[in-house]
């Protein structure tokens, strides 16, 4: 059997992180009205009747925002029109130009690793990166700082307009970090308001939250099952049945690039070539299988056996 380093696995939460999450570098200088949405924003948590009622649940395919995001050569043509959108409240928009923001706001050069003792197809893979991100980013300022800034406001604004994906970004670092404590309560309504929708960006959100970052609340969590790898990709492989791309070009495997996981043609292979051994990628595969089979009830007894999935427990249908 494939041994698997320990480091592996503890590495990937804060890699996930990195690659999910909008920068969240201090800025002194950003606008004080993002500031204030943000901090007003960290204290609402939808509940999860609320998103199934509040038409925010996407249904079939991605949200057309989402869409325009994934499959984009060059964003800045895109700006127009989702800055239209997010100043009349569209929180797709507004989540989508967070990340742009974002994935512009500093565009790795790996150029400096010629020198040093990597494999080559890494290097290779990190210079394609690079190209991948100049592509993508042309004609967007360089401005690091406004980038940032940028990144950060409408991250606040998507939260403060009703994502979901967003929410849980933003409440994520309260798993670890005393002053933005994320409760046990609201983590548990995160979870239900997840499997209640079919935004794959809300699941792997929450994937962030279910894996090692959560090994210090096993059991005030439970029903719901956190704490291990396994759940954590089962979430993460979840959000790219829901229509997250995740492939080699694919925007979330070239931000996990630039967080220094580089190399894979997939999601998928990421896990399983690089970070949970052969027996429990089998078990992340059956459970991301159990969650999209039963994830899709929003009310009555299909509310409870989605529940009764990501409790891990078994479920039929009589």
């Amino acid at each position: 059997m494939r041994a698997i380093s320990r480091w592996n696995t503890v590495l990937l939460a804060p890699v996930l992180a990195l690659a999910l999450a909008t920068t969240a570098c201090t800025d002194s200088t950003a606008p004080s009205e993002a500031g204030d949405a943000a901090r007003a924003a960290s204290a609402t948590v939808i509940p999860a009747t609320g998103v199934a009622n509040s038409g925010m649940a996407a249904r079939g395919n991605a949200p057309a925002a989402y869409q325009k995001y994934y499959t984009a050569r060059n964003v800045q043509p895109l700006m127009g029109d989702l800055e239209f959108l997010s100043s009349g409240g569209d929180a797709n928009a507004s989540f989508v130009l967070g990340r742009i923001h974002d994935d512009c706001a500093v565009i790795p050069d790996w150029g400096s690793l010629a020198g040093l003792d990597i494999a080559q197809e890494k290097k290779i893979a990190f210079g394609r990166s690079t190209a991948w991100f100049k592509a993508r980013c042309e004609g967007m300022s360089r401005d690091v700082v406004s980038g940032i800034r940028n990144a950060r406001r409408y991250q606040a604004l998507a939260v403060k307009q009703g994502s979901l994906a967003a929410q849980i970004e933003q409440a994520a670092p309260g798993l670890h970090l005393a002053d933005q404590d994320l409760s046990v309560e609201d983590h548990k309504t995160f979870v239900e308001a997840v499997l209640m929708q079919d935004d794959g960006e809300a699941y792997m959100a929450l994937a962030a939250t279910m894996g090692g970052a959560a090994s210090h609340r096993i059991q005030e969590m439970k029903p719901y099952k956190v704490g291990s790898p396994v759940e954590e990709a089962a979430w993460m492989l979840a959000g790219c049945r829901k229509g997250v791309p995740c492939g080699a070009d694919s925007p979330i495997l070239q931000r996990m690039c630039r967080a220094g996981v580089c190399g894979y043609n997939s999601l998928e292979e990421l896990y399983s070539n690089g970070m949970l051994a052969p027996e429990q990628m089998q078990q992340a595969r059956a459970r991301m299988g159990e969650i999209i089979a039963l994830s899709k009830g929003v009310s009555g007894d299909d509310g409870f056996i989605a529940g009764d999935v990501a409790a891990g427990r078994p479920v039929s249908r009589n």
